[in-house]
């Protein structure tokens, strides 16, 4: 990752109203240490619930003031599927972290790492 590409991140980070993590499954414990550690910097952060009808409350109340950071290791879920179709309509940023060089959809993600 580039220097000016993680500039980016932490300026989409730092000037979002909120910042909604989605982390499910075995990466949990990425949101709950990152909600944790930012918290200290004075920002909003809220962890979304990994599915259902829960995950669709969470996105019903993000705008074009907030980033949404999407843990999306291994596979593409659907979850991560209907947040970045969401993301297209009401005009949030997305933040796609994942361990993989090709990820599907990776091109829906305004930032990508």
């Amino acid at each position: 990752m580039s220097n000016e590409a993680l500039q980016r991140a932490v300026e989409a980070l730092f000037t979002a109203r909120i910042v909604y993590v989605y982390s499910p499954g075995p990466c949990a414990g990425l949101a709950e240490l990152m909600i944790y550690r930012m918290a200290r910097f004075g920002l909003q952060l809220k962890k979304m619930a990994p599915s259902g009808h829960e995950l669709l409350e969470t996105l019903m109340h993000a705008d074009q003031q907030d980033v949404l950071l999407v843990f999306g290791f291994v596979q593409l879920l659907p979850e991560i599927e209907v947040i970045l179709d969401h993301a297209r309509e009401a005009n949030y940023q997305v933040i796609l972290i994942t361990d993989r060089l090709v990820y599907p959809r990776s091109q829906d993600a305004d930032l990508y790492y």
